[in-house]
C-alpha cells in the first residue's frame, strides 16, 4: 500500500511539473507576442480626437467624482496619461482612462497626455478589466 501511495505521489508530481512547464511556456510565448505587438508612444492629443471604447466595462460615472477630478485637472493637469490605440487617422480609442477623458471634457481641456499602444481587441478588453477592478 505504501509503495502505491509513493508511486501516485511521484506520478502526480511529474504531471504537475509538466503542467507548470507548459503553462510557463504559454505565458512566455504570450509575453513575447505582446511585446512584439505593443509599441509605446507618449504624446498629447486633442480631446476631440479621442472616443471612449464601447467595450469599457465601466458603465456608471459619478457626476460629483467627475467634477472633483475636473477641478484637479484644472489645478494640476492630467498626471496619468490615458491609454489609447489608433482606430483611424487622427482618431483614437480610449482603452483605459474613460473617466479621465470625461473629466478632461468637463474641465474644458483641449489636450490630454496619452500613451498610444498597438493592442489586439482581446488585449484591450483584458486591459479594461484590469483597469476597472
Amino acid at each position: 500500500m505504501q509503495t502505491l501511495i509513493g508511486a501516485d505521489r511521484r506520478s502526480l508530481s511529474v504531471r504537475m511539473t509538466s503542467t507548470i512547464t507548459q503553462t510557463n511556456q504559454i505565458k512566455e510565448k504570450h509575453f513575447m507576442e505582446t511585446t512584439v505587438q505593443s509599441s509605446n508612444e507618449y504624446r498629447n492629443l486633442p480631446v476631440a480626437q479621442l472616443q471612449e471604447s464601447t467595450t469599457n466595462p465601466r458603465r456608471r460615472f459619478d457626476d460629483h467624482s467627475l467634477a472633483e477630478l475636473a477641478f484637479s485637472f484644472q489645478a494640476q493637469g492630467v498626471l496619468q496619461p490615458l491609454l489609447v490605440r489608433t482606430i483611424e487617422d487622427d482618431k483614437y480609442e480610449v482603452i483605459a482612462g474613460a473617466r479621465r477623458l470625461r473629466a478632461a471634457k468637463l474641465a474644458a481641456l483641449e489636450e490630454v497626455p496619452v500613451r498610444v499602444v498597438e493592442l489586439s481587441d482581446a488585449a484591450c478588453v483584458e486591459t479594461q478589466l484590469v483597469e476597472n477592478i
